[in-house]
């Protein structure tokens, strides 16, 4: 097993090019590179499992289909405000464990097969699979104008215990049209 490079490695927009630099040195010089963004990519690539990536990106459309293997993955961009789909390059990244996305970039949905032990995002729709007894995923997550920075498995507890105990709690979780989404709704009103 290779060992992990314990660095910061980062991507930086320099006009039409990327520079790439690092905040301690092992085999690089201590002056930045300067290149194509897919080319510095690579050069990350090379160093196998890294610590930390933060890349910046100008435009999310920039972002590279393939990532290099990182712990903790930064993604900024110099867009005002980025509204679209999760990429899934990020979701490709097998020892991701952490990830920190910019308060400018807003995910339409955070897909369930995002398996990073911690996460700071922004997202427009409710991530209800976060509430997951499975899952156990901390995260900050922001959207609609609510931030949740527990874990979404608040309401879990009381709604297994409502099915487990008799009384009005149970009758009214078992009877009519009942949609556990109504409690990730009323968590976000509450929030």
């Amino acid at each position: 097993m290779a060992k992990r490079c314990p660095c910061t490695h980062y991507l930086i927009p320099q006009g039409d090019v990327y520079s790439f630099s690092q905040d301690c040195c092992h085999s690089f010089s201590k002056r930045p590179l300067i290149g194509s963004l897919s080319t510095l990519i690579n050069k990350v690539k090379s160093r196998g499992c890294i610590e930390r990536l933060q890349l910046y990106l100008l435009s999310m459309h920039d972002m590279p289909s393939d990532l290099p293997d990182c712990k903790q993955l930064i993604l900024k961009t110099n867009e005002l405000i980025y509204l679209g789909d999760f990429p899934d390059a990020v979701l490709r990244i097998p020892s991701l464990e952490e990830l920190e996305v910019g308060t400018t970039i807003v995910f339409k949905r955070i897909p369930p097969s995002l398996r990073a032990k911690f996460n700071r995002l922004v997202c427009e729709e409710t991530p209800y699979w976060l509430m997951n007894p499975r899952s156990f995923v901390p995260c900050i997550v922001v959207g609609k104008g609510a931030t949740w920075q527990h874990d979404l498995l608040s309401l879990y507890v009381p709604i297994l215990h409502g099915l487990q105990c008799q009384g009005p709690w149970k009758r009214w979780l078992t009877e009519g049209l009942y949609d556990p989404r109504l409690f990730a709704l009323i968590r976000d009103f509450l929030l």
